[in-house]
């Protein structure tokens, strides 16, 4: 195997970890005003806040969007990590009712929209000089928390929430770091240095980091031929965790005893021409390694039905 595919192979292996772990293998319709605005778990602290497009969501620290396409009698046809969802939203008094795939969950209205549901980019802070020593110092920190972070995800007996742990604690320790001195960039900490804080940031999915972070990694990354994968696959997380597609087709997932196959893209006619223009190989040259990686076949992604709706309406129950 040649350089090059060396590189491809140890970038899937660092961001599609839980997969390399033995262990884990339209537009938009009359959303009634009854259902906008900010929603908290009845029984529980998840957030909820319904915009005219989307729906953005808060749940164990988590933030993520949902892109609304469609609403009709009561369905909200989804955008949910890339993939086209029909859920029941029912709105009675200051309490809603929220029914997707395998779960009912009703939430209560809340006066005022709390400001963690906002995806504001998160404040970094001011990328100064730092000391040489103060430099290593980082290098080092960076360096021993991504391989804690790859010894947890890959180690075979490893429990989720033992995992979990690990990514948390590492993306406690980034966020306060970069608050403090600004993102970790290649032209004052290196190539490698800067690769473990994308890695880090990446698995401890903070979309609120991931946003500020983007447009720094994209002056580092893009166009930087085989290590512009750190963009794309950062630029592809991102959008999916807004409700859109992927552009890059980075982000694979698997469904049950499914086959993993490609979130949808943006445009798939287009997806080479985007990879070329910062320097990556071909989608069919990607997956070709990433299947080598998983150790099974990925296809492409899954025909969708915006049109689907959520089927009939559940009958009120009678009055006793």
């Amino acid at each position: 195997m040649n350089k090059r595919n060396v590189a491809r192979l140890w970038w899937l292996c660092l961001f599609l970890g839980t997969f390399c772990a033995p262990a884990f293998c339209a537009q938009v319709s009359g959303v009634p005003a009854s259902l906008l605005g900010p929603w908290q778990l009845q029984k529980g602290e998840e957030l909820l806040l319904v915009e005219g497009n989307r729906l953005v969501g808060l749940n164990e620290g988590r933030l993520r969007a949902d892109t609304v396409l469609r609403y009709e009698n009561g369905c909200l046809t989804v955008r949910h990590g890339g993939l086209v969802e029909h859920w029941r939203a029912m709105a009675q008094g200051e309490n809603l009712t929220l029914t997707q795939p395998g779960q009912v969950r009703t939430f209560r209205r809340l006066a005022a929209v709390p400001g963690i549901v906002r995806l504001d980019p998160a404040p970094l802070g001011n990328p100064v000089s730092l000391p040489p020593e103060r430099v290593t110092a980082i290098q080092a920190e960076l360096a021993d928390r991504l391989r804690l972070d790859q010894e947890a995800i890959k180690r075979p007996s490893a429990k989720r929430e033992e995992v979990d742990a690990v990514i948390a604690t590492n993306a406690r320790y980034l966020l306060s770091l970069v608050q403090e001195i600004g993102w970790i960039d290649v032209q004052r900490f290196g190539l490698k240095t800067s690769y473990a804080a994308v890695i880090l940031a990446k698995h401890g999915g903070d979309l609120r980091l991931l946003l500020a972070a983007l447009p720094l990694i994209e002056r580092d990354f893009k166009s930087a031929g085989d290590d512009a994968q750190a963009f794309a696959i950062v630029y592809d997380s991102i959008q999916l965790d807004l409700g859109r597609k992927q552009r890059f087709g980075t982000q694979i997932r698997g469904v049950g005893d499914k086959k993993p196959f490609v979130l949808p893209l943006e445009d798939a006619a287009r997806v080479d021409e985007y990879r070329k223009e910062i320097g990556l190989p071909p989608l069919a040259a990607y997956l070709s390694d990433a299947s080598k990686v998983l150790q099974m076949e990925i296809a492409m992604p899954p025909a969708e039905n915006v049109e689907a709706g959520c089927g009939p309406a559940p009958q009120p129950a009678e009055a006793m």
